[in-house]
């Protein structure tokens, strides 16, 4: 699919990214010079062949009073990945689970937590699975981002316009 994508496919990703809640058809379309049927259109297809697969929240989750935002770099056996990265998704508390392609330190588990103690809960709940700590980072800051991997879409949609 991301062959078939053109400038205005990107663009609209573009701008899905940075601000999906407060942006509508009307507006992307105003951007990206084409019409607001053409948005949705489009926006309909990326969701249709998998592209687009949901909107979601950002949550601040220091103001739920869950401050500790942990990231559990962890090793498991490549034949018990798979099976290890199900478990990881049932302990209380894992927030997402990467699974990456090898060696050691294949999995990155982030996991939330009210204080030390829970934390220390899900950390001997993850201990107790088939897999081995590397290393434990916490969080200090939590910060998201609009990925500018699409905004040169945007201007060459807007540049294209212009002729």
């Amino acid at each position: 699919m991301s062959s078939d994508l053109d400038d205005v496919d990107r663009g609209i990703l573009f701008l899905l990214q940075d601000d999906a809640r407060n942006t509508t058809a009307i507006e992307m379309a105003e951007r990206l010079d084409v019409s607001p049927s053409t948005v949705r259109n489009r926006i309909e297809r990326l969701e249709e062949t998998g592209v687009l697969t949901g909107y979601h929240p950002q949550i601040d989750y220091t103001r739920l009073d869950i401050p500790l935002l942990t990231t559990f770099v962890v090793t498991a056996a490549p034949t018990q990945r798979h099976e290890a990265v199900e478990a990881l998704l049932e302990v209380e508390g894992v927030l997402e689970v990467q699974e990456l392609l090898g060696g050691r330190e294949n999995i990155h588990v982030k996991v939330l937590a009210r204080d030390n103690c829970h934390l220390s809960e899900i950390t001997q709940s993850i201990h107790e699975l088939d897999v081995e700590i590397e290393r434990t980072e916490i969080a200090k800051q939590r910060r998201t981002g609009s990925p500018s991997i699409f905004e040169t879409a945007l201007e060459s949609v807007r540049r294209d316009g212009d002729n």
